[in-house]
């Protein structure tokens, strides 16, 4: 990962993000959980995390939100319990 954010700034690029990616399933669907770390510059919103479910393609959740949930903060933990008081939006409906 080192290697890739020395490219990145050494191609001029502005506060390249570290981003992890996890994996979960909910009610039997994957859902995919990024982790995005855009470094100490953004203080209040450093860390980024967004939740989508894997099945549904990009261009489909870019036009309909309720497929993903983000949220911004100044700690990982933050940017989490944020995202995790919306996480019924991956529960089946009845």
């Amino acid at each position: 990962m080192t290697e890739v954010l020395e490219f990145l700034r050494s191609n001029h690029f502005e506060s390249p993000a570290h981003v992890d990616v996890f994996s979960t399933y909910s009610a039997g669907r994957e859902v995919t959980v990024e982790v995005r770390d855009y470094g100490l510059g953004h203080d209040r919103s450093r860390y980024e995390v967004y939740a989508y479910f894997t099945d549904v393609p990009a261009s489909e959740r870019q036009l309909n939100v309720s497929y993903v949930l983000g949220n911004a903060a100044d700690s990982v933990i933050h940017a989490l319990e944020e995202v995790g008081m919306h996480w019924d939006v991956f529960k089946p409906t009845k």
